[in-house]
């Protein structure tokens, strides 16, 4: 058994992947999400300027090993008791499940690669891809992590539909520490990684095994999505202890593989409303980090000279996703109009030019994978003028449409019904509100009616919330699958053109080409041909399929190529800009790395550092 992933280079090499991922100074600047504040609470009087517990004294637990008695305050910006720790469930925790549940492995964007964490080596075979946990992995409540518990998460994984299973036929047992998923057809290596690496063992088999006997057993995954974990068991390097409506608090797991890197007793997380509240808390030291905030820059020039920053790519940001049962917005004219009209440029810089980069192509890619994916043909593809409201190109496709200008010089169609839309976005996320107050201007000088409204997040997220019910007309949402999976075309065309909820958020946006669940009919998309002359049409459900199976990299470059021109040009969602997730840590009780730290390249430092022994109590 291979360890990490270098075995099987000869099928996914060295090179193809860091060229797939990128590296630190090359990777796609990716866009950052603001705050997830939901309610009207106040922050807790626990997060003033003490962080540590009554006293900082230090206690010995085995005969190597002196843990300090204090405890680490982060922040969230998800009331503790709105929380649950299903990952399949509503209202789904923030932060605190990457503490309380190891992942299988983090990527690290500096090196391209996968670090080993809860699954510590792994291998594809040819005929499967095999997992070993790590050992002395033990749940939280002393009994150990085995196979069968990792089976049953991949087995509801497959129930819940995600792309792991787009390849995947079946999960196997193969020892008390080794699991195989099984593949019987053709499979696409470079995806592997990319699909399964990318969760987090939440599962013990007791507590879930149930649930997956009913969910099989069931026309529907009820069962699953409504069951509510609240007094979670987990196996990461800190356990749950306790929360109320402000705080979530958890304790150091000494049993864990490596509890010997930590040697602070406690971290917790203190609830804030909105951006400006979680800054005020970095700059008055009410809390010592925060997993990932809008920041612009003269907020973090005032921060204190301890506070550390982590930038890191998300391969993703904030996009226009409109409805397309809409009268207008479901129109490919009324879309590309929208794209001409925008200055992504503009619209970046309004939101922060230190951390938000406009899109150079709008297609289903990151910038950093462009040239890597299109090639040659990336000429062809359409701007839709990154760097300028192209007004005149939007009225031209308009006039085209059969759209004229009203007495009041806004656009009409052939009924006399004017293009009017509301768009929306989460409150409190200070970039994306910027972000699309500047779209809704642009668009409403360049003869659109649009009106922009803010919503809290706890309306729109979630099964129940408006966006997966597809009640907008158009939305502020990512329009890349995000993160290291961002890095190859297939992930951000199963979010863009067939399934969002696979890798996001649920959105019920209504593409022809998506499947039932988010109201779309699994249609054919027709496009005019990349060559110029002609037609190209595709079946998204079943190419994107195919790219997620085929272990031929010339189908794998055709498809990906045919399938991102139809992005562009049809544009299911709208690319507006990417940017960097900002994570603080500050250094005035804790060792941490420097800020270009290749350790600290990761989503994200201050949960992913002390099981690293990285981020430890100095005593201060």
């Amino acid at each position: 058994m291979a360890d990490k992933s270098n075995d099987y280079k000869d099928v996914l090499s060295r090179r193809r992947f860091v060229a797939l991922t990128g590296a630190a100074g090359a990777a796609a600047l990716a866009g950052c999400d603001g705050s997830e504040g939901t309610d009207d609470s106040t922050p807790a009087d626990e997060g003033g300027d003490d962080t540590s517990t009554e006293d900082d004294d230090m206690s010995t637990e085995d005969d190597s090993m002196e843990v300090a008695d204090v405890r680490h305050l982060s922040g969230t910006n998800l009331s503790p008791a709105d929380i649950q720790f299903n990952p399949w469930g509503q209202n789904t925790a923030q932060i605190s499940n990457e503490l309380i549940f190891d992942p299988f492995a983090e990527f690290n964007y500096a090196t391209g690669e996968y670090e080993p964490a809860i699954i510590e080596e792994w291998e594809y075979t040819g005929d499967a891809f095999e997992m070993v946990l790590q050992e002395g992995a033990t749940w939280h409540d002393g009994e150990p992590v085995t196979a069968q518990d990792l089976a049953t998460y991949l087995r509801l994984d497959r129930e819940s539909g995600s792309s792991i299973w787009d390849w995947g036929s079946d999960v196997e047992e193969i020892d008390e520490r080794t699991v195989a998923i099984t593949i019987e057809g053709d499979i696409n290596p470079s995806l592997i990684e990319f699909s399964v690496m990318e969760n987090r063992l939440a599962t013990k088999h007791s507590r879930y095994g149930d649930i997956l006997s009913e969910v099989q057993e069931a026309d529907g995954t009820s069962a699953l999505t409504e069951f509510v974990d609240d007094e979670p068991i987990g196996n990461g390097i800190f356990q749950y202890g306790e929360a109320d409506e402000q705080v979530i608090l958890t304790e150091r797991h000494a049993d864990h593989p490596n509890a010997d890197n930590v040697n602070f007793k406690e971290y917790a997380f203190q609830y804030f409303d909105g951006n400006t509240a979680i800054h005020q808390a970095l700059l008055s030291g009410n809390i010592e980090s925060m997993f990932t905030i809008y920041t612009p820059g003269n907020v973090v020039s005032d921060l204190p000279d301890a506070v550390n920053e982590y930038r890191t790519p998300r391969n993703g940001g904030v996009g226009l996703i409109p409805n397309h049962n809409h009268d207008h917005l479901g129109r490919r004219a009324v879309r590309q109009a929208i794209a001409y009209a925008m200055d992504r440029t503009q619209v970046a810089a309004n939101s922060d030019p230190r951390t938000k980069v406009a899109p150079r192509v709008p297609t289903a890619l990151p910038n950093a994978q462009l040239e890597n994916w299109l090639g040659d043909s990336m000429e062809k593809f359409e701007t839709y003028g990154r760097e300028s409201s192209e007004v005149e190109q939007a009225a031209s496709v308009l006039k085209e449409a059969g759209y004229s200008r009203n007495g009041d010089d806004v656009w009409e169609d052939e009924d006399g019904n004017t293009l009017s839309f509301e768009l929306i976005a989460p409150g409190g996320w200070s970039d994306w509100v910027t972000a699309m107050e500047s779209v809704a201007d642009q668009l409403n000088a360049a003869g659109m009616d649009v009106s922009f409204s803010t919503v809290p997040f706890g309306e729109l997220g979630g099964s129940d919330g408006r966006w997966a019910n597809g009640n907008f007309d158009a939305t502020a949402e990512y329009w890349t699958a995000a993160f290291a999976r961002a890095a190859h075309p297939y992930h951000n065309l199963r979010h863009q053109m067939v399934d969002p909820g696979a890798t996001l958020r649920p959105n019920g946006y209504a593409y022809p080409a998506a499947v039932e669940a988010r109201n779309g009919n699994e249609a054919d998309i027709t496009v005019p041909a990349l060559d110029g002359s002609g037609e190209l049409t595709v079946n998204p459900v079943e190419d994107v399929g195919t790219l997620g199976t085929t272990s031929d990299s010339e189908t794998e470059a055709e498809l990906a190529l045919e399938l991102l021109w139809v992005s562009n040009q049809d544009l299911p969602m709208i690319p507006i800009q990417e940017g960097l997730n900002q994570t603080f840590i500050s250094s005035k009780r804790f060792d941490v790395p420097a800020e270009d730290a290749e350790v600290a390249q990761v989503q994200y430092a201050n949960t992913w550092l002390p099981r690293q022994g990285e981020m430890t109590y100095n005593g201060n």
